[in-house]
């Protein structure tokens, strides 16, 4: 094993949630806990803890926790808690691939690592199919909405289709909505 990651998280939902996630990324082993005091110090390998905000009363309090155990840290923020002061986050709704991606990147576990998928991936006008296939718009629609031809809508949609590794419909709606081109309001229901 070269990492180690340790969950502290008072949710055997989230913190079993997290450590099968966690548990098929190679070179990883992952410790749980309900609170700190548990918490592994004696290692000589990469490390890294995932918490739960509401066990640190304070950032004075988390600084002292890190700098005693040499952890780095990532907060998982709940019920839209925040975590400033440079520690990253996982909220709620991070989709596991996020997950695995911010843990490999934290740990450098993909040292030849394929270039992440990142926004800047999807040209804005494939963001703007995704968009509308994400509103329930079908591809007529979609071509009468952006005045383009439905073939060049076709031709799009499987360029996401081939960019993201995502076919449904339904999986590209949740896409969109984790990567925040679209507010789960604007969702029709039909």
């Amino acid at each position: 094993m070269n990492a180690l990651v340790q969950i502290v998280h008072p949710s055997d939902v989230i913190r079993l949630g997290l450590q099968a996630v966690l548990n098929n990324l190679p070179g990883l082993q992952v410790l749980v806990h309900r609170d700190f005091g548990t918490v592994c110090t004696n290692f000589c390998r990469k490390n890294l803890i995932l918490f739960d905000l509401s066990l640190i009363q304070d950032f004075d309090e988390l600084k002292r926790t890190f700098c005693r155990t040499k952890l780095d840290g990532v907060a998982i923020a709940i019920d839209g808690q925040k975590m400033t002061h440079g520690i990253a986050n996982i909220s709620i709704n991070t989709s596991e691939q996020k997950v695995k991606e911010l843990v490999a990147e934290l740990l450098e576990l993909n040292s030849k690592s394929k270039p992440k998928l990142d926004q800047n991936s999807l040209t804005d006008r494939e963001i703007d199919i995704l968009k509308c296939v994400a509103k329930g718009l079908s591809n007529k629609e979609i071509a009468d909405f952006l005045h383009i031809s439905i073939h060049t809508v076709i031709t799009h949609r499987k360029n996401i289709t081939s960019k993201l590794g995502i076919k449904s419909a339904s999986g590209l709606t949740i896409y969109a909505i984790l990567e925040g081109f679209l507010n789960p309001a604007d969702i029709t229901l039909g």
